[in-house]
């Protein structure tokens, strides 16, 4: 922090800030925290906020891309460049009525899931329309808490989710099929916390197994 130029101060709204790279043919860092977007030149050692309205970042296709929870739509930079983003590439979710509320991006997708249902978005190749809905694809499982969505292995997600019947339960996808793994004993004390909403998760590898990791932080309460 101290070698950098440009804005001194990061926002810090108390959850999870995700951090992607355009790796040695942009040598640049997106920083998504506090509903705004901040590029950092790795070269020069420039940071500033770049995008106003963003809950979480990614990397793919050689694009920056930012969703922005409140608007339900997600921005995409210019190629290799988080500095320059064209306020005519945004894409407005139309699927369904539901708002995206988390996005997660793997080697060559964009998971985009809103509250009651899911979609999963692809590179075009056009550079006028750079992503699309994969439309063979539509999930109707949605998420509860926003900050639980987490890659646990290759392209692998686990959510604390809702879909139109209820809320309060973990998934895991199996291809694109999101399967609940979370047993009806640990459905009951979630759904019996004062907050589901605010919990945070992560995942982390131990002796060649793969662990999930829920802190539901009003209730301080964590299942692994």
């Amino acid at each position: 922090a101290t070698n950098t130029t440009g804005t001194s101060t990061i926002e810090n709204d108390g959850f999870p800030v995700s951090f992607s790279s355009s790796g040695d043919a942009g040598e640049q860092l997106f920083i998504v925290s506090g509903g705004f977007g901040y590029c950092f030149d790795l070269e020069t050692n420039v940071l500033a906020p770049v995008v106003n309205g963003a809950t979480f970042g990614g990397f793919i296709d050689s694009y920056f891309v930012a969703l922005d929870a409140g608007t339900s739509t997600l921005k995409v930079s210019e190629s290799f460049d988080g500095f320059a983003w064209d306020p005519t590439q945004l894409y407005q979710r139309s699927r369904a009525g539901d708002k995206w509320l988390a996005m997660a991006v793997t080697s060559n997708e964009i998971w985009l899931i809103g509250s009651q249902t899911g979609e999963v978005w692809v590179g075009t190749g056009n550079p006028d329309n750079r992503f699309a809905p994969y439309t063979p694809v539509f999930l109707e499982t949605g998420i509860v808490a926003t900050f639980t969505m987490t890659r646990v292995s290759g392209d692998t997600m686990m959510w604390v989710a809702q879909d139109k019947d209820g809320a309060g339960y973990v998934v895991r996808t199996n291809g694109y099929t999101p399967t609940k793994v979370s047993s009806a004993a640990v459905d009951f004390s979630i759904q019996n916390l004062s907050i589901m909403a605010d919990a945070v998760a992560f995942s982390y590898q131990q002796d060649g197994h793969t662990f999930f990791v829920i802190t539901f932080q009003t209730d301080a309460v964590t299942w692994v």
